[in-house]
């Protein structure tokens, strides 16, 4: 029953081409939303309130501790394709609220395409090429960071790579994918310690979310490593000011960063998404 509930939310959130499903409950009831390029778009139907402990389950999050955020993932059936889902939840007194994030939407991606400008294809590849410092993909929700982060990570191959992720988005062959884990008590900081301990050229770190996160990748890139992570900003300079606002000094940021990538999702009048570009090089990486 479930199943086929969740079926008519997620065809809808394909059909709209979203990137992120909301999914709300409150004493009202139980809405839904979903994100795309340019709008949020109200599903226009009855949801069984049911609907949120069966996404919670599929997704391994604890049922028993629903007051405390979680965050977790599946993979999804559709149509014959296999989607990556990212499922974050979140109880505040009766509110309680779902975010899914439609991890692998089946475009077909490489760097020609990715990068339509080949002067900017070309900077990127260059910066990808450095043996150290820090790169930073920018942008706002569903802009498309995680999908610029994961093609890098095929351009660096064979290179040794380990990730540290919250949670591991889309599996790589070959690469090194550590997943942030609290309830095992593996926590950011004992994931850093486990990195350096592989002897990686690059390190990725999948969103610099707070303090310890931007230090310890300013960190790793002083200590002679390529690394390279995702952050939220609405554009190049105020990627740098970010950095600044967790603790990090201009003047220490700018010995080791060599590059931020700038991106946002437009919509061209037919309806395609194209991803806009701006990147920003540093250390005469030009």
């Amino acid at each position: 029953m479930m199943d086929e509930e969740f079926e008519k939310i997620f065809r809808f959130a394909i059909r709209q081409q979203a990137s992120d499903i909301h999914i709300s409950k409150n004493e009202k009831g139980v809405y839904c939303e979903v994100r795309t390029a340019i709008a949020m778009i109200k599903f226009r139907g009855v949801i069984d309130p049911t609907i949120l402990r069966y996404l919670k389950f599929k997704a391994d999050l604890d049922l028993m501790d629903s007051h405390r955020p979680q965050t977790g993932h599946f993979a999804y059936q559709f149509m014959k394709k296999i989607y990556e889902l990212r499922v974050a939840h979140v109880k505040t007194g009766n509110d309680e609220n779902i975010v899914i994030r439609i991890l692998n939407p089946y475009r077909t991606l490489t760097f020609t395409n990715l990068f339509e400008d080949e002067a900017q294809k070309q900077t990127m590849v260059r910066l990808l090429g450095m043996d150290c410092g820090l790169i930073l993909i920018s942008g706002t929700t569903g802009s498309g960071k995680t999908t610029t982060l994961y093609h890098s990570l095929r351009i660096l191959r064979p290179r040794k790579i380990v990730t540290i992720e919250d949670p591991i988005e889309t599996r790589i062959e070959d690469v090194v994918q550590m997943q942030i884990n609290p309830s095992q008590k593996f926590g950011f900081d004992n994931a850093i310690k486990q990195v350096l301990r592989h002897d990686p050229n690059v390190i990725v770190i999948g969103e610099i979310r707070d303090d310890v996160e931007a230090k310890a990748a300013v960190r790793c890139a002083f200590s002679g490593h390529l690394v390279i992570s995702t952050i939220h900003a609405i554009n190049a300079s105020k990627t740098i000011d970010r950095l600044c606002n967790f603790g990090i000094s201009r003047s220490e940021l700018m010995e080791v960063l060599i590059g931020v990538i700038h991106q946002r999702m437009e919509v061209d009048p037919t309806g395609k998404r194209k991803v806009r570009f701006d990147i920003q090089t540093y250390h005469a990486i030009g």
